[in-house]
């Protein structure tokens, strides 16, 4: 499984400069036989044309195969790598995309105090179909059940006119959320919600196995929860399942995380969306950085070189005929002087 984001992009990236290279080819040489700068510079544009058309396509199911890999799946590395590496974009829809990924991190990972603060940035930089706001409304909600476990019911029933305002099959669903992880009492309707992708799959096993618990049924609730401490032990879901086991195992009824291992544990993946700078180097780089925010001029470099060395090769030919023309009248003229001069001394004589 892919877990840097510059390695995955570099999987797109060389098969694009290799297609790239072979396209130029059937070009170079239209130019070579014809040499008309017309014909270059109609190769040119049509090169130029056919790189933008590749970028784009690469771009399409690079970004396709990403959010398959951190939103469909469970990829914690790859979602940390891709934030770390595009947060600082200006473009933006990158930045939206970013937030958005931060915010599904924070909320996979446990952090739940630092999803409101980024939803809220979301909001006032970027406008939501209407589908979209009710899936960050849904995080927001959630984030609160699994961490407000002293949540008042007319509190929580504000949240939900606020975050699910016109969907009341959504409300039921987390009516019995509600009841499951704040109330601490079993309620079937969990079981009826359809999911999409695996962690919303893990999470309503989630959900099922604290239903059974509650319910007193152990054996299966156990089996559940050995099931989702396979998973990745940064998800929270993932830790408060062996937390669940370990309580089982020790006889103890609280179930509960250990407050200071859990905030190492979150403050140690946060740090992977911090940025480690490299040590400084005694070379300046006050030449390089204008170039840091101009990464798209790249694109050009190709065929600007393919123009320009066109251009070259026609530019030598055509000087070389020129020489060479010059040459073979030179010798003609030559060549007439001579025999007019023996001509002449012939008519002398």
């Amino acid at each position: 499984m892919v877990k840097d984001y510059k390695e995955l992009r570099r999987r797109y990236n060389i098969p694009v400069i290799v297609i790239l290279l072979i396209l130029a080819l059937p070009f170079l040489y239209a130019v070579q036989v014809t040499q008309s700068k017309r014909i270059a510079t109609i190769c040119f544009l049509i090169y130029l044309l056919m790189e933008l058309i590749l970028v784009i396509i690469k771009d399409t199911f690079l970004v396709k195969k990403l959010n398959s890999l951190i939103y469909e799946d469970i990829n914690l590395d790859l979602m940390a790598s891709y934030i770390l590496n595009q947060k600082r974009k200006s473009i933006k829809t990158i930045k939206a995309r970013v937030q958005v990924a931060t915010n599904f991190y924070f909320y996979r990972i446990g952090d739940f105090g630092s999803i409101e603060a980024v939803v809220d940035e979301l909001k006032k930089n970027q406008k939501f179909t209407d589908a979209e706001q009710v899936k960050l409304n849904e995080i927001l909600l959630n984030a609160n059940l699994f961490s407000r476990t002293d949540l008042k019911e007319d509190e929580f029933e504000e949240l939900l006119s606020d975050y699910l305002a016109d969907v009341e099959p959504l409300k039921m669903a987390y009516r019995a959320r509600y009841d499951i992880l704040v109330k601490k009492e079993p309620n079937d309707s969990v079981l009826k919600e359809v999911t999409n992708n695996k962690f919303s799959q893990l999470e309503s096993m989630y959900l099922k196995a604290v239903n059974e618990y509650l319910k007193g049924n152990k054996n299966e609730a156990m089996e559940l929860f050995r099931t989702i401490a396979t998973e990745d032990e940064g998800l929270y879901l993932v830790r408060m399942a062996q937390a669940y086991l370990d309580s089982e195992n020790s006889g103890e009824k609280s179930v509960s995380l250990d407050t200071r291992q859990e905030e190492v544990t979150l403050k140690l993946l946060r740090m992977k969306l911090v940025e480690v700078k490299p040590a400084k180097s005694t070379k300046s780089t006050k030449g390089l950085a204008f170039f840091k925010g101009w990464k798209i001029v790249f694109l050009l470099i190709p065929p600007f070189l393919l123009y320009a060395m066109v251009l070259v090769v026609i530019a030598v030919f055509k000087k070389n005929r020129v020489i060479r023309s010059l040459e073979i009248w030179k010798i003609g003229e030559n060549s007439f002087k001579v025999g007019n001069s023996l001509e002449n001394d012939r008519m002398g004589k």
